[in-house]
């Protein structure tokens, strides 16, 4: 499978931003996993709706402030952390099942967003 890698240097992408983009990709890949599984694949086999929400798999999700690194296994506390204006490293990756990855990492201080 092909992978793309963009960088964008010397930004500090806000929270929301990062909410929607996750928000976009669990909506594709719920589209997705509707077209790999259609209703009468799901009736046959027995397969449940999905929650989008549990479409997402976090890892590597991380904070550095100052002399202190946090390990989140929540979406919402990491970004949090991530919000704060002290904040020098941050890396998170989300999984999902049908349409890949996207991954994000934050490299140096830089004003805080409000």
């Amino acid at each position: 499978m092909p992978t793309k890698t963009k960088r964008y240097s010397s930004v500090k992408f806000t929270p929301t931003a990062i909410r929607e983009a996750a928000a976009f990709l669990s909506r594709l890949d719920r589209e997705a996993w509707h077209v790999a599984w259609p209703q009468e694949a799901r009736d046959k086999y027995g397969i449940g709706e999905i929650d989008p929400q549990d479409r997402h798999h976090l890892s590597d999700a991380q904070v550095s402030s100052g002399d202190e690194d946090w390990t989140f296994d929540s979406f919402d506390e990491f970004l949090s952390a991530y919000r704060d204006g002290r904040t020098t490293h941050a890396r998170i990756r989300l999984g999902y099942g049908y349409v890949g990855s996207v991954s994000l990492e934050f490299l140096g201080a830089l004003q805080a967003f409000r």
